[in-house]
């Protein structure tokens, strides 16, 4: 996956908020075919298993917030709207093994803080104050990992016991974080479609509901099958990370653009606006 959308963007004198969401799950859950579905608003099941991380981007529009100045605004008044770039972090399998059979670590991945590789300085292109990417270093744009999902095959109680442990793992790296600055956790039940009436299926739903209320997790039944149900999991998200405003906003006004991108020219149709 290219490190930067593959088209330009533009609207004239918008800065757009960078907003990221990382995957995490066992193998064979749908990781990212839910990615690739909402990005690109079709099912492509995905054969192959991910043995290395990917970064996906998207841009959209999401509510504005009211009282909240500090924010960009591709539509003012009534009904206005935000534009955000959304970045989804794809992620090896949880179990996965490396080429002599050991266990590849994720602890990485529930790093919440990694450096951002924006320069000091106005950005005044897209994405410019960035550094190029790298092929060989897995490099977000973000200063932060904003949000969490959890996938897990639904048909599988193993499936969710897996991602039961790295839900446990991030937890403990959690303790002490102030809550302005907590993550959004998604507990996501995929393949919804498989069986949903078996009663394996209706007992891991049972058990990872119930687990997700105790957590203070939200938790969501997907299909990849279906495009709307996904592209609302994907936004509801989004919106949850655009209402805490301590994981995007920050303490200087000025040096916004610093993390987030200009662009001039926007055509619209750049923007899915679509649930």
């Amino acid at each position: 996956t290219l490190p930067y959308p593959t088209h330009a963007i533009a609207m004239s004198g918008l800065d757009f908020e960078l907003f990221s969401i990382t995957v995490l799950g066992s193998s064979r859950c749908g990781k990212t075919t839910l990615i690739n579905t909402f990005i690109s608003n079709v099912c492509i099941k995905v054969l192959e298993e991910t043995t290395r991380p990917a970064l996906y981007y998207k841009t959209l529009s999401l509510p504005a917030l009211t009282g909240l100045s500090s924010q960009p605004s591709a539509k003012s008044g009534p009904g206005a709207t935000v534009p955000i770039l959304a970045e989804i972090e794809d992620t090896y399998a949880i179990d996965h093994k490396d080429a002599d059979g050991k266990p590849r670590q994720i602890m990485q991945f529930l790093e919440v803080e990694h450096p951002n590789q924006a320069t000091q300085g106005e950005a005044s292109e897209l994405l410019t104050g960035y550094d190029m990417p790298d092929p060989n270093r897995h490099q977000p744009l973000g200063r932060r990992r904003m949000a969490y999902m959890f996938v897990f095959d639904g048909n599988t109680e193993e499936s969710f016991r897996q991602a039961k442990q790295v839900h446990l793992e991030l937890e403990r790296k959690l303790q002490g974080r102030p809550d302005e600055s907590m993550p959004v956790l998604y507990l996501v039940a995929n393949m919804a479609d498989k069986d949903p009436t078996s009663m394996e299926f209706q007992k891991v739903v049972h058990h990872a509901s119930t687990y997700a209320e105790t957590n203070n997790m939200k938790f969501s039944q997907v299909s990849a099958k279906d495009i709307r149900m996904v592209k609302k999991l994907f936004r509801n998200i989004l919106i949850d990370i655009h209402q805490r405003h301590g994981l995007w906003g920050h303490a200087e006004a000025g040096r916004r653009k610093t993390r987030a991108t200009v662009v001039k020219d926007a055509d619209a149709a750049d923007f899915d606006d679509r649930e």
